[in-house]
Formats: structure tokens, sequence, C-alpha cells
């Protein structure tokens, strides 16, 4: 024992360094261990990100351009150049192709429905501004004293007209009586007429009643005049005068009136169209599908909320129809509330009572559907009471006749605002 102890004391410093080693491989086991964890987890970790990075999962899919045509669709699959380029360029395709409809559509929309006064819309400017809205109200006057309203211009277009004037007719049988009773007359003056030749006389002026009828209703294309339009009331659109407002209308008035003008239009254009024959040639009555329009009417006005509370007679309302000088884009593509249900379309319900050959009712659905759009989303038939309305001049010709009762008109979206600011 004594010579370990002299052999460690004579060598200490290899005791202390051998002492030394054998403790180090311990820790450094101890230290490597914890760094190869550390260093195990964060490669775990990145590759775990990695790999959920490579692994999301993506759907492709086209426009849906038509409500009962589903869209194609790739859903949940990985990202891929290629399909990725392939619907790029489908839905780019559909893109240029929705943009020719509505180009067309709006060609198609503004055709011949300019502003009645140049330079009124969207806001007249310089010393003729009220006399801009003067004009306009002077444009929608109608009565014996003043020429004729642009509404009884739009009948005249179409060849529309009246019953025989029962006045004129009148005096027309008259005059054959008295003429065929003078031939007839005696030495003394006394009409001598057997009941045979009085029963033919009556026959001869029926005849002549309904040969009046007949000629007059091939001289028109359709019984209409301004009495289709409700009578000045409330709650009655479009507003019919009989003479000028007692000052100058708001500019928002006049903006009403024209848009409730170019919607009659629209009406009374699709008749006209169906009431033309493969030549261009507007068809007389007893031709013509559309053979009366007996009334023709708003079920609302173009604004249904403020019109309907406050109504103004004369041109001083402040903010009525503010909201269709100034659209709120807010509230849909339009900017105009005229629907609750509808944020895509300038919606207009008219109501349309017409007497038409039963036969000839699909022409005429044709004719609305080929007119800006008008939609017919319900009809109501009866029967017509032919008699009834031969007697009062209403001559329709052979076969069977129905009336029909409420269409609905829509004007596409955004179009008859865009329509007045680019004419102005």
């Amino acid at each position: 024992m004594s010579n370990l102890i002299g052999w460690v004391k004579a060598n200490m410093w290899i005791v202390i360094l051998s002492t030394i080693a054998l403790a180090v491989y311990p820790a450094a086991w101890a230290v490597s261990s914890g760094w190869n964890n550390r260093i195990r987890g964060d490669l775990q970790r990145k590759v775990t990100s990695d790999y959920q990075s490579v692994d999301v999962k993506v759907a492709y899919s086209d426009f849906q351009i038509d409500p009962n045509v589903p869209p194609v669709e790739m859903p949940g699959v990985a990202p891929n150049t290629r399909i990725t380029e392939y619907f790029r360029a489908r839905r780019d395709k559909q893109l240029a192709q929705l943009q020719e409809v509505i180009a067309a559509a709006d060609e198609f929309n503004r055709r011949g429905r300019g502003p009645l006064i140049e330079g009124l819309f969207p806001e007249p400017t310089g010393e003729d501004a009220d006399l801009k809205r003067l004009a306009m109200n002077e444009l929608f006057v109608t009565g014996p004293a003043h020429p004729p309203s642009v509404y009884e211009q739009l009948l005249a277009s179409i060849n529309a007209g009246p019953v025989i004037d029962p006045a004129e007719l009148a005096a027309l049988l008259v005059d054959l009586r008295e003429r065929e009773s003078a031939a007839r007359e005696a030495s003394d003056g006394q009409i001598v007429m057997t009941p045979e030749e009085r029963d033919l006389l009556d026959e001869k002026i029926i005849n002549s009643r309904m040969a009046e009828y007949r000629r007059h209703a091939n001289e028109i294309s359709v019984y209409a005049d301004m009495r289709m339009f409700p009578k000045l009331q409330r709650n009655s659109w479009p507003e019919i005068w009989p003479d000028r407002l007692g000052g100058v209308p708001t500019l928002s008035r006049c903006f009403l009136w024209q848009h409730d003008y170019w919607a009659v239009s629209d009406v009374l254009e699709a008749v006209g169209r169906a009431n033309t024959d493969v030549n261009g040639e507007q068809t007389a009555v007893t031709q013509s599908p559309v053979k009366r329009i007996a009334s023709l009417r708003f079920t609302a006005p173009l604004v249904p909320g403020w019109y309907q509370s406050k109504y103004p007679l004369a041109g001083s309302v402040q903010d009525a129809g503010a909201q269709q000088m100034h659209p709120d884009y807010a509230y849909g593509i339009t900017g105009r509330f005229t629907s609750p249900d509808n944020r895509l379309y300038d919606v207009r319900h008219v109501e349309l009572e017409v007497v038409v050959a039963a036969e000839k009712l699909p022409r005429f659905f044709d004719a609305l559907a080929q007119t800006n759009f008008i939609t017919v989303t319900d009809i109501d038939l009866k029967a017509v009471d032919v008699t009834t309305d031969l007697e009062r001049g209403l001559f329709y010709g052979p076969g069977m006749i129905w009336a029909i009762v409420r269409t609905r008109k829509f004007t596409l979206s955004g179009l008859v605002e865009s329509r007045v600011t680019s004419a102005s």
C-alpha cells in the first residue's frame, strides 16, 4: 500500500489527468445525447412542415354562367401547373364571352331609348336648365288643347286608335235612314213603308253599322287610346297629366317620367312587333294577334317607398327620386331600389290587360320576349264577350278571343343609369 501511495505522489499529474479523462466520457455522452435529441427534433419539425406544404389540396373551378348547368370543378387536388393553366385559360375564355354578351345586351337595351330632352340628365346646366325641365313637362301633358303627348305619339307609332266615333257613326246612320225614307215619301209628305220594308231598312242600317265597324278595324292595328292608362290619382302610374304642373318640376321627377316612358314604350313596342306581318307591315285589327289594349299600368312606381307616401303634385320635393339620380351602389349593382328580392336588375312590374286572338297568343309572348328583356310571369285568361264588345264598336274579326292580364318587365341592370349619363 505504501508503495502505491508513494507512486501516486510521485506521479500526481498522471493520476489527476486519468481521473479527468474518466469523468469526461459520461459527461460527453450526456451532452451529446441532448444535442442529438434537439437536432433530431428540429429536423423532424422541418420535415413535417415541408411535407405539409407539399401536401396542400386546392379546388379548381370555372364560372357557372348558366344556373342550370353546373361549373366544371376539381375539388381537393394537389396543385398542378398544367391543371392551373387549363382552368386559367378556360376562365379567361368565359370572361371574354361574358363581356361580349354584356356589350350586346347593353347595345340592345340602349337602342332607341335616349333621353327625351337632350342635356337634361344627369344634371342640366346653364341658363336654360329650368327651361329643359319645363319642356320635359310639356311632353307629358295630354288633352285636346295640347300637341300630342309622347304617349299619344307612341300609340300612333303602332297604329293604335279608339273605337269609331259614336257621334259620327250615329250621324251617318241617321243620314242613311233619312235618305232611304225619303225615297218612299208620298205626295202628301208621309212616309209610306210596309212592315217588310221597315224590316229591310232596319237590316240595312245594321249592316251599314257593321260595315263601318269593319272598315275602321281595317284602318288601325289595335284598339288603344289614352284611356288605357289609369286616371290621375294617388297610387297610379304612369302619371298622365291633363295640364301642366304648377311649377318647374324637379329633376328627379323628370327622371321618373323618363323611366316610365321607357317602360311604356317597351310594352307598346312589343305589341307593335306582335301586330307586324312577315313583310314588316302592320296588320289590321281583324288580323292582329293583339286586338285591344284595355289597360296598362305599373303596379308600383320606380321608387316604391317615398313615392307612395309623398306623391307631390308640383316640383317642390327636395329628396324625391334622389336615389334614382344619385344611386347607392352599396345596395346593388344598379344603385336603385326597385325590388326587395332582386339586386341585379331594375324591375318594373306592369299589369297589362289585352284582348288577343287565342291561336296567336304564342306570337304575342314571343314579341314580349324579344323586347328589352320583358318576361311574362303570370297570366289570367278569360273569355271575351264578343257580342257586348261589338255593341261598343269593337270589331275583332273571326276566331276565339281571350283577354289576358299581368306581365312583368325587366330592365337590364345598370343600363338605365348608364344610358342617361352617357347621353349627356
